[in-house]
Parts: structure tokens; sequence; C-alpha cells
């Protein structure tokens, strides 16, 4: 993905959490709905792809960020025995505390968390949803759960992309024969002219043929040459690495 698509995304991502938050704190809004609504999509996986709430307040106004989590705290204590009776300046400490807290994280983080404690995944709060709780037992074990997954992503992500290969293409055997072949010129000592010349149309050959090949077989076509000594191989590793880059960037 190129960088201008990358940054399209970001701001569609910003564009979609700056709509709901509006939606929130909207006086003609329906705000129970609207926050039930949002949690139904969500899941901490996504919640890794939104903006963070640093980014979000670049379009956003500090005041109305903190009313848009003030209503997802009071949503949320209407369920807690203790704390169905929070009220509005206590919910709008909270909610500007966690904004700080949070400022790395997205507003889809808090809302996710809310929900994740309400259903009892973050440990028990007996009840009550104060500063204290919601500091000392839901913060810290939301954020431990979205650093493991995050960190399974990451492992996974290297598992595909480095997964060797279970068998060589015919593409590579053909090409692995034809260096053998220039190897073996140069050890019995052939004039070298013809076999530079040799080895000169087969690396302009390869450049076009990568574009053939799918980004997990040019992996596994790099990784095979980068396993050989001979310096032959370097030119094609780096042929391998720019068509590589050339895809990830797009």
């Amino acid at each position: 993905m190129s960088n201008s698509e990358i940054q399209k995304t970001e701001s569609q991502q910003v564009s979609t959490t700056t709509h709901w938050t509006q939606c929130l704190i909207n006086d003609t809004s329906d705000a129970m709905m609207e926050i039930v609504s949002l949690e139904t999509s969500l899941s901490v996986k996504k919640c890794l792809e939104s903006p963070t709430i640093y980014e979000v307040t670049k379009n956003l106004p500090a005041k109305n960020i903190i009313k848009a989590v003030r209503e997802i705290i009071l949503n949320s204590a209407r369920t807690f025995k203790f704390s169905e009776n929070m009220d509005l300046s206590q919910a709008t400490i909270l909610a500007s505390d966690l904004i700080s807290y949070f400022k790395n994280e997205s507003l889809e983080d808090i809302v996710q968390m809310f929900k994740m404690a309400r259903q009892g995944e973050l440990g028990s709060g007996k009840g009550r949803l104060d500063h204290d709780v919601v500091f000392n037992v839901f913060v810290p074990a939301y954020l431990d759960k979205k650093a493991e997954i995050r960190e399974k992503q990451i492992i996974n992500e290297n598992k595909r992309l480095n997964e060797p290969a279970e068998e060589m293409s015919d593409y590579a055997r053909q090409k692995f024969e034809e260096l053998s072949q220039i190897l073996s010129a140069r050890r019995i000592d052939k004039p070298s002219t013809p076999v530079i010349n040799h080895h000169q149309m087969w690396l302009k050959s390869l450049k076009n043929n990568v574009k053939t090949l799918s980004l997990q077989e040019l992996y596994e076509e790099k990784s095979k040459a980068m396993k050989s000594d001979e310096s032959v191989f370097n030119e094609a590793i780096k042929i391998y690495q720019n068509e590589i880059d050339s895809r990830e960037q797009k």
C-alpha cells in the first residue's frame, strides 16, 4: 500500500470516529442506542486499527471528546449496582482522566473496555464503577489483553512471511540449474566472457520473471539465494528485494 493510500485510510478511520462521537453528543440522538450500536461492531482487534485519541483531537474539540466519553461512562454506570447514581461531575472528571491516560489508545478502546467490564471479562469491580476500580482493575486488565492480541498478530505475520518453502517451484529449479551450470563452468576454468554474458542475460530475464511471482514466492526465492555463498546470487537477491519493496509499497 502506498503512502497516499495509507494516509487516505487513516483519514477515513478518523472521520468514522469523529462521526460517531458527534452523534453521541448530539442532543437529538439516543446516546444509549449509539453506544450499543457501536459496541456490536467493535472488537479488541478492530481497536488496534482505530485512530488514537491524540489523532482525533486534531478534528474534534477536547470538550466534545470529554462529553462523548462521559456518555459512555454513564451508560455503563447504570449497569453497576453501586454506581447507577453516578452524577455528572463524577463522570466528567473520570472521562477527562481516561482521555489523558488513553491518549495513545483510541476512543474505541474506551468503549470496548467498558463493554468487557460489564460482561465480567476484566475482573470484578464488586458492583462499583469509580476511579479506583477503573484505573486499578479495568484499565490494566484491558491493556494487557490488547497487548496479548497485538503480540499474537505480530508473531503470526512474521511466521507467514518467514515460513520456509516445502517444495522448490519449477521456476526455482530451472533457475538454480542455470546457475549451477555457470558455477561449473567457472570451476573448470572456461573462458570468463561467455559465462559473464550468460549470467547477465539471466539477470536481465530475472527482472521480468519476478513480476510473475507471488509475494510469498519472492520471499522464498530470495531466502534460497541468500543461503548460497556464491557471489553470483548477490544481484539476484537485490532484484528479489526490489520487487518485494515495490509490492509492499502498493
